[in-house]
This record gives C-alpha cells, structure tokens and sequence, in this order.
C-alpha cells in the first residue's frame, strides 16, 4: 500500500516518512499553491525536489 504524505513543511518532517519509507510527500517544504503555469515552469526546472534527496533513487513527487 502506498501511503501520500501531505501538509510536510520541513526537513524534519521530510526525514521522519523517509525514514518510514514514505516518499510520496507533497507540501509547503516544495511549494506554496502556485498558478498552473508557475507550476510548469517550476518542474521544468527539475527545482522542486530538496537536494538532499535527489539522488534517492525511491524518490516520487
């Protein structure tokens, strides 16, 4: 079962689901609620991800 994380706005709380293997995480830590096209270009960026777990080969957003 999967398990989405939400309401995550910092670092501690991103480690504690990793910790639990959760990596479907989504909050304030990425981004504040942004215009669909503030969106796109953020993920188009490849930014949205904390650098800390770019390398995580689990990591999902």
């Amino acid at each position: 079962m999967y398990c989405v994380a939400e309401g995550v706005e910092t670092e501690q709380q991103l480690a504690f689901f990793n910790k639990r293997d959760c990596y479907l995480i989504q909050g304030f830590l990425f981004s504040k609620p942004l215009p669909a096209a503030e969106l796109l270009a953020l993920l188009q960026s490849e930014q949205f991800a904390p650098t800390s777990n770019r390398d995580n080969d689990n990591w999902q957003v």
